[in-house]
């Protein structure tokens, strides 16, 4: 019974998703046929110089050998990470160069997402999580994000595949956290180490989630730190507050924690190598050309800017503080690289020009960053209408209950900073996608993590703590 049930909902979603798609995509998207091979596709593209044409023209390169060991392309891996070059190489090469190539791709996005938002919706037996799975999945299909942008015309482009991996590797976590009393060792380590795998290729496919890797991995440090110095100093101790329990807890803690780390740093590391060996050792991040961000901030209006830049604030130091830009404007304009890092400026020195306004005067820039994040966060949404703020309210109660769910879900065998940090993977999760464009641009998109991962992850944890989705589903 239970499996026709999981039967229906796939057929129902995977139905969804079809239309969703094909809605947008019917006529294809940006010069791109509905059918075309690789090749096909980048010629297509002759002449844009967006990001998704640049992931084709990457993975053409990859096949051929030439991305990484020609100097002349290695522009491609300081702007971007190689997940989507070798995703759609991959792709190219299962097609055998024939005109699937994006029809395949099609077929992986719909067969993603039909599995993460049926999954979310199976994951309780009670009426009150079906509906609220059920719920969480059709908003999120009929969104700005889905329709407009992730299955509308820019289906190729990082965030179809990158946020579905981000998504599911955050509700995967939680689910590891919660079932740390409950669960084997063994199957805290699959759960566990599955998350770390899924934030790793996400990351591969868009930078920012590296960055939300390494700060969920300095946290994590730190609470191995303290779920040790706890276990060691319990030893002997037969208080109620050092009993078994707590340090079964803690090991089973550490073994989540460790696992994890284990799975991002191991699976990121190749990449990190790569990018120091050719890069230096100061570039180990997935997005080398982050310094260029704090040149960008100080160029003017006047110095030719696409409205695109402009209207996602690219250049926020100009707009916050006009009397400094102006200043460094007539010292990079003498010299022979404006803005280059090589200029008048290095990057060090733009990044030292903005910190100290912002230090001293931080009103004007604050001021500006939130007038900017507002503005393309209702964009992302869908603009100011019903169903682009019920999309926005809907996210930020998803992540309020996903936060109180994951603490009250928590042992009280944790430490009590243990317990309140581990609440807010959620929240510091979708927090740290953003909190990096403080210092660079705000493009809607780049608020579709935080819009759709805690629907997500809210349906993943509807499931009731003393049981597991993952062994609930396998077992039925």
């Amino acid at each position: 019974m239970r499996a026709a049930k999981i039967l229906i909902i796939i057929a129902v979603v995977a139905a969804l998703m079809t239309y969703v798609v094909s809605s947008g995509y019917s006529d294809g998207f940006f010069g791109i046929p509905l059918r075309c091979s690789l090749d096909t596709c980048i010629r297509a593209v002759e002449g844009n110089n967006g990001d998704f044409a640049n992931y084709l023209r990457a993975a053409d390169l990859l096949i051929q050998g030439k991305l990484i060991t020609d100097q002349s392309n290695w522009w491609l891996i300081i702007l971007w990470p190689p997940g989507m070059a070798a995703y759609f190489a991959t792709l190219s090469i299962l097609s055998l160069g024939t005109s699937t190539f994006s029809v395949v791709h099609l077929g992986v996005s719909i067969g993603l997402w039909t599995f993460l938002l049926t999954w979310s919706i199976i994951q309780g037996k009670d009426i009150r999580s079906l509906v609220i799975g059920a719920m969480s999945a059709t908003l999120l299909l009929g969104s700005a994000p889905f329709r407009n942008w992730m299955f509308g015309d820019s289906i190729f482009y990082s965030e179809t595949i990158s946020i579905g991996l981000f998504s599911l590797s955050i509700a995967t976590l939680c689910l590891a956290v919660m079932r740390v009393d409950s669960r084997s060792l063994k199957s805290l380590i699959a759960i566990s180490g599955a998350s770390g795998l899924l934030m790793a290729i996400s990351s591969y496919l868009r930078a920012v989630f590296d960055l939300v890797g390494l700060a969920l991995t300095a946290i994590f440090v730190i609470l191995l730190a303290i779920s040790v110095l706890r276990t060691k100093f319990s030893c002997g101790n037969s208080s109620e507050n050092f009993n078994s329990t707590s340090r079964t807890t803690d090991k089973s803690l550490m073994v989540v924690l460790a696992s994890w780390l284990i799975s991002f740093l191991g699976t990121t590391l190749p990449w990190r190598l790569v990018l120091a060996r050719n890069l230096g050792l100061s570039s180990v991040t997935f997005s080398p050309a982050s310094p260029q961000v704090w040149a960008s901030g100080w160029i003017p209006n006047e110095h030719g800017l696409p409205d695109w830049a402009l209207s996602a604030g690219i250049n926020g130091f100009c707009v916050s503080y006009p009397e400094t830009c102006a200043a460094i404007a007539v010292a990079e304009y003498a010299s022979n690289s404006p803005y280059s890092g090589f200029g008048a400026y290095t990057y060090d020195q733009f990044r030292s020009a903005a910190l100290g306004e912002i230090l001293t005067n931080p009103m004007p820039w604050l001021i500006s960053r939130a007038d900017f994040a507002i503005k393309n966060l209702l964009t992302a949404a869908g603009g100011v209408q019903v169903w682009g703020l019920i999309l926005i309210l809907s996210s930020s109660i998803a992540l309020f209950c996903a936060t109180m769910t994951l603490h009250r879900s928590l042992s009280s065998s944790f430490h009590r900073v243990s317990r309140l940090i581990l609440s807010f993977i959620p929240l510091g999760s979708g927090i740290f996608t953003v909190v990096p464009l403080m210092v660079g641009s705000y493009e809607p998109r780049y608020f579709y993590p935080i819009l759709i991962m805690p629907l997500v992850v809210r349906t993943f944890l509807t499931a009731r703590p003393e049981g597991s989705g993952v062994r609930e589903i396998t077992e039925s």
